[in-house]
């Protein structure tokens, strides 16, 4: 997928949910039924392997979490090509 985004003029737009090792934590609960403590192996998206895929091009994800609007102006929704 590298080269096809470097060479080919491929796109490659990524989508990620939240991701927060301390979230993940605070989300675990007992269940009843198998009487046992339940904790999340990974958040709403998997971004380590998210930073794996996108690493070769300088972008990691974070694990803050952020709550509240946001907008996207339109000179940043142009996008630009990666070299």
């Amino acid at each position: 997928m590298e080269r096809d985004v470097r060479t080919q003029g491929l796109g490659l737009v990524v989508f990620a949910d939240w991701f927060s090792q301390a979230g993940m934590k605070a989300a675990g609960f007992f269940d009843d039924n198998t009487r046992s403590q339940w904790t999340a192996v990974t958040g709403g998206a998997n971004v380590p392997a998210l930073n794996d895929l996108l690493g070769p091009f300088g972008v990691l994800l974070g694990d803050r979490v952020f709550d509240g609007a946001w907008a996207l102006s339109s000179a940043a929704a142009s996008g630009s090509q990666v070299r």
